[in-house]
This record gives C-alpha cells, sequence and structure tokens, in this order.
C-alpha cells in the first residue's frame, strides 16, 4: 500500500513536471516575447537599418551639395539657373506663345518696362 502511493506520488509530480515543460516551451513559441516577437522585432531592425541606410546616403548627398554650394561657381549657378530661374545680364529668354498662355504680359523680360516707356 504504501508502495502505491509513493508509485502515484512519483507520477504525479512527473506529470506536473511535464507540463510546467510543454508550458514554457508553448510560451518561448508563441508568446509575444518568444519566437513570433523575436521575429518581428528582427523584421523591425531590418526596416530601420535600411531606413538609416537612406537617411545616411540623403546627408552625405546633402554635405557634398552644401560643399559645391561653397566652393564651386559653375554648380552655384546651375542651381540658380535651375531652381531660381535666373538668366545672365546678357541673355534673352525667348518663351513660344501658346494657348495655354492668355496675354502676353505673362511672359517675363528685362526689356519689355523699358520699350513701354520708349
Amino acid at each position: 500500500m504504501q508502495h502505491t502511493k509513493s508509485y502515484i506520488k512519483e507520477n504525479f509530480t512527473i506529470l506536473i513536471l511535464v507540463f510546467l515543460i510543454l508550458l514554457m516551451l508553448f510560451l518561448i513559441i508563441a508568446g509575444d516575447k518568444g519566437l513570433a516577437g523575436l521575429k518581428q522585432v528582427q523584421q523591425q531592425k531590418e526596416m530601420l537599418t535600411q531606413s538609416n541606410k537612406s537617411l545616411r546616403l540623403k546627408n552625405y548627398e546633402m554635405y557634398r551639395k552644401i560643399e559645391r554650394l561653397k566652393t564651386d561657381p559653375v554648380f552655384i549657378e546651375a542651381v540658380a539657373r535651375t531652381d531660381l530661374g535666373l538668366i545672365r545680364n546678357d541673355e534673352l529668354v525667348f518663351k513660344p506663345l501658346d494657348s495655354t498662355i492668355s496675354e502676353p504680359s505673362s511672359i517675363p523680360s528685362r526689356d519689355r518696362n523699358k520699350t513701354r516707356d520708349d
């Protein structure tokens, strides 16, 4: 009789240990901080790494542009022409008249005011 109580007690203890081990494995695999969470964190890390790489490249390009704007007169002129629409004093701008322009006064010209006043 005492032998069967001991046997049942050992089996019950082993059963509880197996259950706890299985429960811990389940939590490791399926828990929010388990393997699924690890995979999500790895994806976030990869996304942030790519974003960081892109920002570094953009930062380097901006640094190079700033340096060229400080030192390169040809680049300064190109930026002034494309971004600001500036022209040199000895240049004329010819803009074709088409149906989208309603009146000739919308065409910018430096000499227009001189010819009207003359």
